[in-house]
């Protein structure tokens, strides 16, 4: 059986198409939880980017009545979704760069989940 990989997916994919979460088939999709705070300052935009990070919010809810999304829950079409919440960042960062960087706590969700 070929091992699952782990798509690790940002605000941008999923302003760009929240049914994003579902073209990864039989994988593991991680949405770190900077992206979730990041969606939920975007709501309440009138543009389409407003519009989108609604309708990504509401997906997630709706997984979220499933099962625990930190702990993962299963998709229709085989993979799991996950909310990664990074507890090493400033560790992973330390007297490089910002550890407080959204996009640096999004590679610091990857690299612990990948551990």
């Amino acid at each position: 059986m070929a091992q699952k990989k782990l798509f690790i997916l940002d605000t941008s994919v999923l302003i760009e198409d929240a049914g994003a979460i579902y073209a990864f088939g039989d994988h593991m999709v991680g949405i770190p939880v900077v992206v979730l705070e990041e969606l939920d300052q975007l709501k309440t935009e009138p543009s389409f980017r407003g519009r989108n990070a609604r309708e990504a919010i509401r997906v997630l809810d709706n997984l979220r009545l499933k099962a625990n999304l930190r702990e993962g829950v299963q998709l229709d079409n085989g993979s799991i979704l996950k909310v990664l919440v990074p507890h090493k960042t400033e560790e992973i960062f330390a007297g490089t760069v910002s550890h407080r960087a959204a996009d640096n706590q999004i590679l610091a969700a990857a690299k612990e989940e990948k551990e």
